[in-house]
């Protein structure tokens, strides 16, 4: 677990399950963290990722109720570029949707903000082919996105799944940028030293800047919170007190690693869990804390670790509220979509006003849309865009949490 505080970078939490030591069930390992700071190498965070692919949506003019057919799985995707400009394969990738619920991942015409409620995957592989792979990097980096052994990031189809190993660390410092609307700072553990002779030394700086447009984090952050309102997959981490929040689940192939991240506007959190020690070690039919799971999700355990600690940890704080989201952002201006009603099973019309913060009301609210918004040197030119796109409608169908994925020579993740 990690938690950071929006706009400073501040580390106001990071903790692991497991005592320090070299013993059995011990470790020496901060596996909050990167490995050049004492941490592991990291973990794929799945579904967690798709709220880059949300923001650099938003970004292109997509609004929060764009709606894709989006079956249990699907494939016919095309080649696309890396942020080098070299070509990524396809490799007959066709991700599937993991649900539970009675529509047995067959999602049909679906909006943005629903898809993201309910994690489809093959709406999400859809939108990143709209946008393109690299646009999808360039925003989560902008984030503050990266690999936690330090290498480059895999830029593959699956990429908006959550492939990559980061830390728990970097991922509640990216949902930070989110909350402080598209500031990023960078992760600092301390505030003040002083010498022996009494007068203060050199600490490190947040570094604070403009990553992202604020309008494109605002709309991001009000689609992060219906997630947590009722029918979507956060639902039962709304916090006690109704403050404002939103969140995403995280479930890996197998559910080998399983997240919950979530931000309110003055602390970004995110909970891993899985077994360090093996990396294909599936969570399923296993009895963790005395309570027996068939299949552990982001919304099963790490979901009610991050709402315990976010509960105590804001007691008595100030319930502060998000910037409204822009209407015009979350309208966007790429058009309705495939045709059809599309998916919002707690909405009541399709444009409500935007989120204003902690009312009693507070809960059933609606979407967002925006421009361009990674502020970013590593923003992709439309030039290196594929210019096929899947079909709104496509013959094939995809699902909803721990992706099934089979592209040959590919890292495999996510889902949730």
């Amino acid at each position: 677990l990690a938690s950071v505080e929006p706009g400073t970078g501040k580390i106001r939490a990071m903790a692991v399950s497991r005592e320090y030591g070299g013993g059995k069930g011990q470790t020496v390992i901060n596996y909050a963290t990167d490995y050049n700071y004492g941490g592991s190498r990291g973990f794929q965070d799945g579904s967690t990722h798709k709220v880059f692919t949300t923001a650099a949506a938003l970004a292109e003019g997509y609004g929060s109720e764009y709606k894709i057919y989006s079956p249990l799985t699907i494939g016919g995707f095309h080649a696309d570029r890396n942020c080098e400009g070299k070509r990524v394969p396809a490799d007959g990738w066709s991700p599937t949707n993991f649900t539970e619920e009675g529509d047995n991942g067959q999602f049909g015409v679906i909006t943005m903000r629903e898809a993201l409620r309910r994690s489809v995957n093959t709406f999400y592989a859809q939108m990143e082919q709209k946008v393109g792979l690299c646009d999808v990097v360039s925003m989560a980096t902008a984030a503050g996105i990266h690999r936690a052994d330090g290498k480059p990031q895999h830029e593959f189809l699956p990429y908006t799944l959550g492939i990559n190993e980061v830390s728990p660390l970097t991922v509640a410092d990216a949902y930070a940028t989110m909350a402080a609307r598209g500031v990023h700072c960078d992760p600092i553990a301390i505030d003040s030293m002083i010498g022996r002779d009494g007068k203060p030394l050199p600490v490190p700086s947040g570094n604070c800047k403009q990553a992202i447009d604020p309008k494109v984090a605002d709309a991001t952050v009000d689609i992060m919170r219906s997630v947590m309102e009722k029918g979507g997959y956060g639902y039962a981490m709304d916090l006690n007190d109704n403050r404002a929040a939103g969140g995403k689940t995280g479930t890996t192939n197998n559910n080998i690693a399983v997240w919950y991240s979530g931000v309110t506007p003055q602390l970004a959190t995110s909970v891993w869990l899985g077994n360090p020690d093996d990396y294909n070690f599936k969570m399923a039919d296993i009895t963790i804390g005395g309570t027996f799971y068939p299949r552990v999700l982001g919304s099963k355990v790490p979901g009610p670790i991050w709402k315990e600690m976010m509960d105590a940890a804001l007691t008595g704080a100030p319930k502060l509220q998000f910037h409204p989201a822009d209407p015009a952002v979350l309208r966007g201006t790429q058009g309705p979509g495939a045709s059809g009603p599309g998916k919002m099973t707690y909405k009541y019309n399709p444009y409500a006003k935007p989120k204003i913060g902690d009312t009693p009301t507070g809960k059933d609210k609606p979407a967002k849309n925006s421009k361009k918004g990674a502020q970013s040197s590593s923003t992709p030119s439309q030039s290196n865009k594929p210019t096929s796109t899947p079909s709104d409608n496509p013959t094939s169908t995809p699902s909803d949490d721990p992706t099934s994925t089979s592209t040959p020579g590919t890292p495999q993740s996510a889902v949730l």
